[in-house]
């Protein structure tokens, strides 16, 4: 073989490289390209779930101040007014007459106006017959 068809073998070989770079760096744009795609689109959610957790931040303070407004609410004015009302009821329970108490007075009341009533007519018969 001489030196010219070595050369030519040589080339021919290189050719044959160049073409098989070529083809992967081919493939390799576009890999590069989806990549590309793919970080834009990530980009893109990123900036979504940024705003998202804004938001998500912004309605945590705002629940964060109204329970912090009821729960001074409600130690100020509700918790107060719910000892009142327990003291109230509490000062009634032991003012009023136990209900068998009341029952028996009721019984007697009764009673009373029937006797009453009797020694009114028997009053008013012995007036009649004087």
């Amino acid at each position: 073989m001489s030196n010219e068809e070595k050369i030519l073998q040589i080339l021919e070989k290189h050719g044959e490289l160049l073409s098989q770079l070529t083809k992967d760096v081919s493939g390799l744009k576009e890999d590069v390209s989806g990549l590309k795609e793919d970080v834009s689109g990530l980009k893109k959610e990123v900036s979504e779930l940024r705003t998202d957790v804004d938001q998500l931040k912004e309605d945590s303070a705002s629940m964060r101040e109204t329970l912090t407004r009821v729960a001074v609410t409600q130690e100020n004015i509700v918790l107060p007014r719910l000892s009142a009302l327990a003291e109230g009821h509490a000062h009634l329970a032991e003012t009023l007459a136990p209900k068998d108490r009341v029952d028996n007075l009721e019984n007697d009341m009764v009673f009373m106006k029937t006797v009453v009533s009797s020694l009114a007519d028997r009053l008013s018969k012995l007036e009649k017959a004087q």
